[in-house]
């Protein structure tokens, strides 16, 4: 309705009927499962809940031109560890859309590796027993080690300092030890404890 008045106060008024056509907007909306993931697994499933929405984009933020699903609930493969903005764009069938955003967390792998044996004899080879990890905190580590008795004989907070087969100086006897190692990894803050043996051969 459009109603005019002139100088004088005279109204006029116009009435159109069907004039404007407001049509519904759909209702973006999702989950993601996990919302926290590794470089290794690093598979995403997306949960749709939409509403009213008969077309689906999704861009996964990780600035590859594959990147783009318009799957109504695609998965999705990341392989670098960081945070992704994940963008939902839903239009029905008047064309009106909406948009909705979340977050998933890409952590670094954890992944270690112990000899079972070394041979301190100067040859150059297998000298040192290491604790060889990545994606661990510095500040968390304990390696003890320990001989057939359960005595003591090695303890080191530095994951960068092995076991070079020695106690007090002087080189431990060949045969079989035992180590405790405990660390807490980098992504999901997890502690774990290894236990195994070791073999000193000369």
């Amino acid at each position: 309705m459009l109603i005019v008045k002139n100088q004088y106060n005279c109204l006029d008024t116009l009435t159109k009927y069907n004039y404007i056509t407001v049509y519904p907007s759909p209702l973006s909306g999702f989950s993601i499962s996990p919302t926290i993931t590794t470089e290794v697994d690093g598979y995403v499933w997306i949960i749709d809940n939409s509403t009213g929405a008969n077309s689906w984009y999704y861009d996964f933020g990780d600035n590859n031109n594959a990147d783009i699903f318009y799957d109504r609930e695609p998965m999705y493969r990341y392989t670098i560890a960081d945070n992704y903005v994940i963008t939902q764009i839903v239009t029905n069938h008047y064309g009106c859309s909406d948009t909705s955003y979340n977050q998933v967390v890409v952590r670094p792998f954890t992944t270690y590796y112990l000899p079972n044996a070394i041979t301190p004899n100067d040859d150059g080879q297998n000298e040192i027993f290491y604790f060889y990890a990545t994606n661990i905190e510095l500040d968390n580590f304990e390696m003890r080690i320990f001989d057939r008795w359960g005595k003591q004989i090695f303890f080191t907070t530095d994951p960068n300092i092995g076991w070079d087969g020695k106690y007090k100086g002087e080189l431990v006897p060949q045969g079989v030890y035992s180590y405790i190692i405990n660390f807490t990894d980098s992504q999901n803050y997890n502690k774990h404890i290894l236990q195994g043996s070791l073999t000193i051969i000369y």
